[in-house]
């Protein structure tokens, strides 16, 4: 099994609970095979990033993740669901 299996499979599960499937499911990999790319889109994945080596480049992910996630995107409130 390669790494990004197992937490795809946990987190996109079938019988997952509806709660939890409507989680957006972003992926930070090391890997640069674009088979693991492909499958976590064909498993449902939001979106996947590259994980920077240096730690710089990787804070700004993180800030780019956080504004996109928490000040662009409109998701539905709990009502909506």
């Amino acid at each position: 099994m390669r790494n990004l299996d197992r937490p795809v499979e946990i987190l996109l599960a079938e019988d997952n609970p509806g709660d939890l499937r409507i989680i957006p499911v972003l992926l930070l990999t090391v890997s640069g095979d674009e088979v693991d790319y492909l499958k976590s889109f064909v498993l449902h994945a939001t979106c996947c990033f590259a994980k920077p080596i240096n730690l710089r480049q990787f804070i700004n992910v993180i800030r780019f993740i956080e504004d996109f996630w928490l000040i662009i995107v409109k998701l539905p409130t709990r009502e909506n669901r």
